[in-house]
């Protein structure tokens, strides 16, 4: 989905991971991530924010 939007993000994203942070962080965080399902990412994000919600009302 990111790639039909903006195809140079993801170039320049990859370029910046692997050259400034760890190259192998790429492969194991990015690309799942990147690969998941484009509704999964929301839905994950919003569950644990509802668990952070719900641990801090209790």
């Amino acid at each position: 989905m990111i790639f039909g939007i903006w195809p140079e993000f993801l170039n320049t994203l990859q370029a910046g991971v692997q050259r400034r942070i760890l190259p192998e962080l790429w492969d194991w965080a990015f690309l799942p991530v990147l690969e998941a399902p484009a509704w999964l990412v929301p839905v994950v994000l919003g569950g644990l924010l509802l668990l952070a919600g719900l641990a801090r009302r209790r």
